[in-house]
């Protein structure tokens, strides 16, 4: 009987450790594996969409400046054209804003899907560790 006990118990742990593989297929992989499919696509795609995006801020920062560089060729002492520097100096500013403004969210936006994939996969560990934790706790009972 000792015996059939002790096969018993072997049997038992053997079932629960084959519920943890199972817990971690399903708890883990599986949805890893979608999730990761799935954000291949939107990440190529943001980047797609950053890429054009930045370019076309870079590419009106870089006309506005290159616009004050060519103000201040033609007139390097004229009093009358300070006006247009000033001009042509702001636009460009407001440009390096622009670009600057659409970096600073780019990257805010970058954080936050970094953010809630690492808590997906944080939450599917803790779901793991509890199998785990009941498991050893039912062990030492």
């Amino acid at each position: 009987t000792a015996l059939m006990q002790l096969v018993e118990v072997h049997k038992e742990i053997h079932a629960q450790q084959t519920n943890i593989l199972k817990a971690f297929y399903v708890d883990l992989l599986l949805p890893l594996e979608s999730n990761l499919e799935k954000d291949t696509k939107v990440v190529a795609g943001e980047h797609k969409r950053f890429l054009q995006q930045h370019k076309s801020h870079h590419d009106s920062y870089q006309k506005a400046l290159s616009m004050c560089k060519k103000q201040k060729k033609r007139t390097r002492s004229s009093l009358f054209t300070i006006g247009k520097d000033v001009k042509q100096l702001h636009a460009m500013e407001d440009e390096k804003k622009k670009l600057d403004g659409f970096c600073d969210q780019s990257l805010k936006q970058a954080i936050t899907q970094e953010r809630r994939r690492y808590g997906f996969v944080l939450e599917r560990q803790c779901s793991l560790a509890k199998h785990y934790l009941a498991y050893h706790t039912k062990v030492s009972a």
